[in-house]
């Protein structure tokens, strides 16, 4: 019987489709078996990019552009891992791709995603309304140092400083803290809650000093233009304990940094320093010593 249909023009013949080979099956499944290995693989590798990393542009990128350029650059190192993978949209197996990137990057993505917003709400409605949002990042994922940083950073800009020792003390529960933690500011904003915390309770304050110092080691290792931060709570902590000479060394190190001088004259009435003048009844005048003008209102 021929293989053409009466009504159909001729010359127009339908080709019987083939049907595979035992062989070829035992080829095609193993291919795909790599196929799902790689995407594990891929799945992996773009959950262990750090964010840190993808924030290095943090201090030139501002708002949504951030959230913008943050979806550029993963969306950059999925197509480079794909195509250094050698993935070829053939029929199922490109339905397999776009289903498991979806499934396995999605998370990725929306991680991502919220922590841009988090930085967004930091920096534009002030760290009250980025506190929640960090706090949901963070129990995600424990031990990202860049949302341990900026979330203790909030805590201690909002003076819930119970709060942030709370919050300390679970991650050391978890191991997160410090775990893999290089970041110099995730060292100096839990150091700088327990200083605060150690006003009144002094036996953190050797806790805060080894912290603080893990902090100055880093950020002179990494040459952060933030270690002037580190270097000033040093020597508030090194005052506080009566450690006056090394109180003093760190304060030189600060003054000696480019950038503003330190100016106290706003913060006499937060709870920080509210706290250290009950510890140390002379530590303003102390701190007007080692800080030449700090208390003097700044220049408009």
């Amino acid at each position: 019987m021929s293989a053409t249909n009466a009504s159909d023009p001729p010359g127009d013949t339908a080709p019987i489709p083939a049907v595979a080979t035992k062989e070829e099956i035992g080829e095609a499944n193993a291919k795909l078996l790599k196929l799902q290995q790689d995407l594990l693989a891929l799945h992996e590798k773009i959950l262990g990019i750090r964010e840190k990393d993808l924030y290095d542009v943090r201090h030139t990128v501002d708002g949504l552009d951030l959230r913008i350029k943050v979806g550029l650059i993963v969306g950059t190192l999925v197509i480079g891992a794909l195509g250094a993978l050698g993935f070829k949209q053939i029929g199922d197996v490109d339905k397999l791709v776009a289903t498991s990137i979806k499934t396995h990057i999605g998370e990725s993505l929306g991680y991502y995603d919220q922590a841009a917003k988090a930085i967004y709400l930091e920096r534009n409605r002030g760290c009250a309304s980025a506190i929640e949002l960090y706090r949901d990042l963070a129990n995600q994922r424990p031990d990202d140092d860049l949302i341990f940083a900026n979330l203790m950073n909030c805590l201690n800009e909002t003076e819930q400083f119970e709060a942030g020792l709370d919050y300390f003390d679970r991650m050391k529960k978890l191991g997160a803290f410090p775990g893999k933690m290089d970041l110099p500011m995730a060292y100096n904003n839990a150091g700088w809650m327990l200083t605060v915390n150690s006003f009144k309770d002094g036996n953190l304050a050797a806790q805060a000093e080894e912290i603080l110092k893990k902090a100055d080691n880093l950020g002179v290792a990494s040459d952060s233009p933030e270690l002037h931060y580190v270097i000033a709570n040093l020597a508030i902590l090194e005052l506080s304990m009566g450690n006056i000479d090394a109180a003093k060394r760190y304060a030189q190190r600060r003054n000696s940094m480019p950038g503003e001088a330190l100016n106290f004259s706003g913060d006499e009435r937060r709870r920080w320093f509210k706290a250290l003048l009950e510890k140390r009844k002379t530590a303003k005048q102390e701190l007007e010593v080692l800080f030449p003008g700090s208390f003097s209102p700044p220049p408009k």
